[in-house]
Formats: C-alpha cells, sequence, structure tokens
C-alpha cells in the first residue's frame, strides 16, 4: 500500500471510490443532486483533504483505496478552503452544507481525537477475490500497531459494521443519523504491543 502521489493513480482511487459509494445513502444524503459527475467531485475534494495529511494510499495492485491518517495531523490547506466553498455552494447546496456541518460536529463529538482514522475504504468490485481488502487491513493494522495507537473507523452500512468487528474492530459507540434512517457505529480497533 503506497501514498498516492500522481494523478493516474488518483484518478484510479476516484474511480474506485465513485463505484463504492454511488448508491451509499451515507454519503449522498449531502449532494444537492445525486448523480456520478457530482459525487466524482464530492469525493475528490474529500481526497483533496486527506491527501495534505499524507493519508490517501493505494493498494499495491491498485484495486483497493483507503483514506487513513492520525487525527491528530492537523494539516490544511488555502487551496482545499476554497474547494469547500464551492462543494458547499455548487455541490451539496447551503441547506445540505448547513446539515453537513450539523452532522460532521456530531461525529467530531464522538471520535476521539487521537489515533488513526480509517475514512474512505472501498475495493474494485469487478475484481474477484479480496486480496486488495487484506492488504489495506494489513497495512492500516502495521501503521497502528508501529505508533502503540488505535484505528477509528465509522459506517452506516450494517454488514460493512459486521465485517469490522470480524476483523478485529470492536463498536465503542452509535447514534441514529440526524437526517436518514441509518445508524452510525462507532468502531474502534486498539494496538497489538510488541513487546
Amino acid at each position: 500500500m503506497d501514498i498516492i502521489t500522481n494523478h493516474k493513480d488518483k484518478t484510479r482511487a476516484l474511480d474506485i471510490l465513485e463505484d463504492a459509494f454511488i448508491g451509499s445513502r451515507g454519503m449522498t444524503w449531502m449532494l444537492r443532486t445525486c448523480n456520478k459527475k457530482n459525487l466524482r467531485v464530492f469525493l475528490s475534494f474529500f481526497y483533496h483533504e486527506v491527501a495534505v495529511k499524507n493519508g490517501a494510499y493505494l493498494t499495491s495492485d491498485k484495486n483497493g483505496i483507503v483514506f487513513f491518517y492520525q487525527l491528530q495531523n492537523q494539516n490544511w490547506s488555502v487551496s482545499n478552503f476554497f474547494r469547500k466553498l464551492y462543494i458547499a455552494i455548487f455541490i451539496m447546496g447551503i441547506k445540505n452544507a448547513l446539515k453537513a456541518g450539523r452532522y460532521k460536529k456530531l461525529i467530531d463529538s464522538t471520535r476521539p481525537k487521537a489515533g488513526w482514522f480509517g475514512w474512505l475504504v472501498a475495493t474494485d468490485n469487478k475484481v474477484p477475490g479480496n486480496k486488495a481488502a487484506y492488504e489495506i487491513r494489513q497495512e492500516m493494522f502495521r501503521l497502528a500497531d508501529e505508533t502503540n495507537e488505535p484505528i477509528f473507523v465509522e459506517t452506516t452500512i450494517p454488514r460493512v459494521m459486521l465485517l469490522y468487528k470480524a476483523s478485529g474492530y470492536y463498536e465503542y459507540h452509535s447514534v441514529k443519523h440526524p437526517y436518514e434512517d441509518l445508524t452510525i457505529w462507532f468502531m474502534r480497533r486498539d494496538p497489538k504491543s510488541s513487546g
């Protein structure tokens, strides 16, 4: 798993994310109009938000993507501020942008302030097998164990929540989504001591 450093890999990552999240109500509720173009712009904004934190990774076979960074990394850029304004006005619309702000406040009040955070995780659903998913899991665990920090992830998809539990995470909180008929599960995986 390597940090994305070139346009070709960024495009590949966005293709995988777009396919994975086009039908996800946990994501698409924020868009004024839910279509592939708006979702792509939205996901590209997320990519830029995490790239400044060196947290956009692509698996070695280029079939898996994860946005994974340390919560205490507060790096930001001026260009991302202007991207955020564009997204709020043209992609989300002011009403949804205000809802998203309230949603973010809810999430931030629950999520710890330090540790690793797995923001978006996806694999190419057209590629059989789970090699990319396995690599993502192993590399996330390795990085967290090396720094002796927990990993935090969140999901609104019951099947994904069960997959997280099966791979070593536990639920530390859940809350009803304020704008959709969904539950938000907050999951944690504690580091394995190296001694």
